[in-house]
């Protein structure tokens, strides 16, 4: 049993504001919203900002079985993107005519659930010092149709991984996997989404890892 905890990003750099709404009505500012900064000649405000990400909390129950040559290995996880509610950004200029410009560019709601996921690993010690692995996981997405949004379609999704460890010696191990996630199609109305900016289908966002390691125990 393993539990790390929520772990809080903090980034600062420039923002760059650009707004050119005509109207309120036009779906982009909630209604009652005071948008009269923006005139005469708005373009763009470009201001020292920050913004806090989270890493979520993650706790995994772990268990493995051993038979002659194969292992087999199964993990249960929950991640707790619940805790992801909004993603607010400070800035440190005010809006041309006055009031803040949070007031105009955040907070963004988004009010992720928490997500679950099953992961099945098999080893196979071919020779002694040859062992074959392979893996499959379903991971459910913690993104809702009300707040999700172009920057991460998030999505439930299938992984597939193979890989080879060669124990060059007692202590020195070398190994080569693939990983192939496959991203599920996820399609949402316009009239599910709040900020009425979503109206399609999100669709082949996989992706493909390869990786090489080396292991030394001292």
């Amino acid at each position: 049993a393993t539990y790390r905890s929520k772990v809080d990003l903090n980034f600062k750099g420039n923002a760059a504001l650009d707004a050119k709404l005509t109207a309120v009505g036009d779906g982009l500012a909630p209604a009652g919203t005071d948008m009269s900064f923006l005139a005469p000649g708005f373009n763009a405000v470009v201001t020292k900002g920050r913004v806090t990400v989270i890493a979520p909390a993650v706790a995994a129950l772990s268990t493995a079985y051993n038979w002659d040559k194969f292992v087999l290995e199964l993990t249960l996880d929950e991640t707790f993107w619940s805790s992801y509610r909004q993603l607010n950004f400070n800035y440190d200029q005010s809006a041309p005519g006055g009031g803040a410009l949070d007031q105009y560019f955040g907070p963004v709601e988004k009010n992720w659930k928490n997500a679950d996921a099953i992961r099945l690993g098999f080893e196979y010690n071919v020779v002694k010092p040859l062992t074959l692995m392979a893996g499959i996981c379903y991971e459910e997405g913690g993104a809702p149709d009300s707040t999700l949004g172009f920057e991460l379609p998030d999505a439930g999704a299938w992984v597939f991984s193979v890989g080879a460890r060669y124990a060059v010696t007692d202590r020195l191990d070398v190994g080569v996997s693939a990983l192939l996630d496959v991203m599920n199609s996820r399609t949402v109305p316009a009239t599910a989404n709040n900020t009425q900016t979503i109206d399609g289908e999100f669709s082949g966002a996989d992706a493909l890892l390869i990786t090489a390691g080396i292991q030394y125990r001292f």
